[in-house]
This record gives structure tokens, C-alpha cells and sequence, in this order.
């Protein structure tokens, strides 16, 4: 496999060359004859197993001991200093403070399993709420029965395409929080300008409103100030002259007015009256 340069694709038949090399460097005639020994197998010597569970009492009189002793999760090592405190094993409130021990021993043991139990369970929870995704890989046409070769190179490719792609997918984001502040900012502008303008304008109309009072005040004030003035006493007329009317000629008959030469002889009426105006005839007497 690492002269093939991870090129070829992996057989059952390369797993014995790999489990092989394995056993052949670990199982060694040295190596079965130092662990015959260490267990007592060859030569037999069974001391050197209970040589473990051999109580050493210079380690109980000595003045220096662990603090791990003075727990519950050690049950040998506190059968083993009840033993050295008391003076007979087979009293009955020895065997009942055994007992008691024992059972604390016990109990604490199995909380301190529950506890870790549901300790590893919220963690393996934890982790679940964030499910990794499986590396995708494009599908190739393969024509040797569809085995392929996952080399490291291969696998740091695609977490780079993927890498890229979740790069591209936040910046989608970030481009459409930009975009959505920017036209924020826009309606926040837009109705800034809206509300000037109605300030605007209702100033305006408020300066129209005042003027309008003013121009009516003003109006009444001349209004009032006329009405108490005296009024001015009309001009006499000047006494008109009257002209004699000219006296009718008789016609050459002798009786009755000639209406012709009655309408010859009478001057025009004036244009103007007495006081400059214009007179103007009406259509029917013209």
C-alpha cells in the first residue's frame, strides 16, 4: 500500500501483510518468556501474584498516609485499618460496624457510578445537538467494481470544498444582513425627510394661518375706525337754469304744430349732466 502511493485501491488481501508485520514484531520469544515469568506460568511461582494483595504493615505504622485512605471508595484499605483498630474480628459490633462500612462502601460506589453514568450521558448529549456532516465526495465513474480509495489528500480536499462552500453560505449571510441594514437605513432616512417636510409645512401653514388673522385684524380695525369717523356732508347742488321752452311755430295752415319742423328746430340734449357724467341716450329714444 505505501509503495502503490495510496494510488490502488486497498484488497483483503493487503489486511495479512499488515496484521502480519504486526505479529511477527510483537510476539517474539523474549517477549512470551518475560510475561511466562511475570505471571508465574513458567517457572510456576505463585507468590509473585499474591506477593499484589500482600499487606505491607510498616506502610499502616508510618506516620505519613495517603488522604485517598480516608475515603470511601477504597473498601480493602478500610477493612484493613478496621482490623488493625480492633481486637477481635468476631464481635458482634465489630461485624455490625463491618457490615455499616460495607455498605456505605457500596452505596457510595454505586452512586459515583450513576453519577459518572449520567455525566458521560449529558456530554454525549451535548455533542448531539451539533451533528457533524459526513464529507460528501463526487461520484467518478469507476470501472473496477466501484472500490475507492479515500487517501488523505482526497479527504483534505473535499473539508477544503466544504470549508469553501460554508464560506460561501456565511458570507450569502453577512451580504443579506448588510443589505437588510442598508435599506434600514434608507427607510430610516426616507422617513426622516418625510417628517422634515411635514414640519415644514405645517410651519408653513401656520405662518399663512397668522397672516391671514393679521390681514383680518387689520380689515376690521379700518372697518371700525370708518365706521366711527363723522360722515362728510354731501355738497349743495347748483341751482340749474332753466332754459324757456321755445314756443311752437304754426305751420303756413295755421293750425296745430308741425311735428317735422317742431323736431328740426329743438337743440340736442346734452351729452353730460350737471355733475361731469356721461350720459349715455338709451337705443330707443336715439
Amino acid at each position: 500500500m505505501d509503495q502503490s502511493l495510496g494510488i490502488l485501491p486497498v484488497a483483503k488481501r493487503d489486511f495479512f501483510s499488515l496484521f502480519w508485520d504486526g505479529w511477527v514484531n510483537t510476539f517474539i520469544k523474549t517477549r512470551v518468556l518475560k510475561s511466562f515469568s511475570a505471571t508465574g506460568l513458567s517457572p510456576p511461582n505463585a507468590n509473585i501474584i499474591l506477593k499484589r494483595f500482600a499487606y505491607n504493615h510498616s506502610d499502616h505504622n508510618s506516620s505519613s498516609l495517603d488522604d485517598s485512605d480516608n475515603s470511601l471508595s477504597n473498601w480493602i484499605k478500610i477493612q484493613r485499618r478496621l482490623r488493625a483498630v480492633t481486637t477481635s474480628s468476631d464481635d458482634r459490633k465489630t461485624q455490625a460496624l463491618k457490615q455499616a462500612i460495607h455498605h456505605l462502601v457500596v452505596e457510595n460506589e454505586l452512586l459515583n457510578h450513576q453519577n459518572d453514568g449520567l455525566q458521560r450521558a449529558l456530554g454525549i448529549k451535548q455533542k448531539r445537538k451539533k451533528p457533524g456532516k459526513p464529507v460528501e465526495f463526487e461520484k467518478e465513474d469507476w470501472h473496477h467494481g466501484g472500490a475507492v480509495w479515500y487517501s488523505p489528500h482526497r479527504v483534505e480536499r473535499h473539508r477544503g470544498y466544504i470549508q469553501a462552500e460554508e464560506a460561501k453560505k456565511q458570507q450569502e449571510i453577512d451580504d443579506k444582513a448588510s443589505r437588510a441594514q442598508i435599506r434600514k437605513a434608507n427607510k430610516a432616512l426616507k422617513d426622516r425627510l418625510l417628517q422634515e417636510n411635514r414640519q415644514v409645512r405645517a410651519a408653513k401653514l401656520q405662518r399663512m394661518k397668522e397672516n391671514r388673522l393679521k390681514n383680518l385684524a387689520k380689515r376690521r380695525a379700518a372697518a371700525a375706525k370708518k365706521q366711527h369717523q363723522p360722515k362728510p356732508k354731501p355738497k349743495p347742488k347748483p341751482a340749474s337754469k332753466h332754459k324757456p321752452r321755445p314756443k311752437p311755430v304754426a305751420g303756413r295752415n295755421g293750425g296745430g304744430n308741425d311735428g317735422g319742423g317742431a323736431d328740426a328746430s329743438l337743440p340736442p340734449p346734452p351729452s353730460t349732466s350737471r355733475s361731469g357724467r356721461t350720459i349715455n341716450t338709451p337705443g330707443i329714444y336715439r
